[in-house]
């Protein structure tokens, strides 16, 4: 499972850097860079995908208990959560207030991350009170 968590890290990093490359041709001057039309997304699903590397990248060296559910349950969420910024980066003048089912979407992965942080922190921590 930490093996999981490292190459998933890894790919995160890859579509990390390729954003920041995104990112920086905008704030250069650039209207839009291939499909992205929003500098700001951009960022956010950059800033994103950072995050999501460092936590898995932190579970995997870390002394927690690891099971192949809760670490594919944060692999899916912490691939999923970002993909609304990317959305609205293609879409600036997308209306998220407007749009019930992209509010139940982003919320999804938000649901799998929890999950996923208390099934590893409460395995965790009854690991260290037996």
């Amino acid at each position: 499972m930490r093996d999981a968590l490292v190459v998933s890290a890894m790919a995160q990093l890859v579509v990390m850097v390729v954003l920041g490359w995104v990112t920086a041709a905008m704030v250069g001057g650039a209207e839009s860079v291939g499909p992205f039309r929003s500098q700001r997304r951009v960022l956010q699903a950059h800033l994103f995908w950072l995050l999501h590397a460092i936590l898995a990248l932190t579970l995997a060296t870390a002394d927690v208990r690891l099971s192949t559910v809760p670490v594919a349950l944060y692999i899916a969420g912490s691939w999923t959560a970002p993909l609304g910024s990317v959305y609205q980066a293609v879409n600036p003048g997308f209306r998220v207030a407007e749009s019930p089912p992209y509010k139940a979407a982003t919320a999804i992965p938000i649901l799998l991350l929890t999950i996923a942080f208390i099934w590893i922190a409460t395995g965790t921590i009854a690991d260290r009170l037996s």
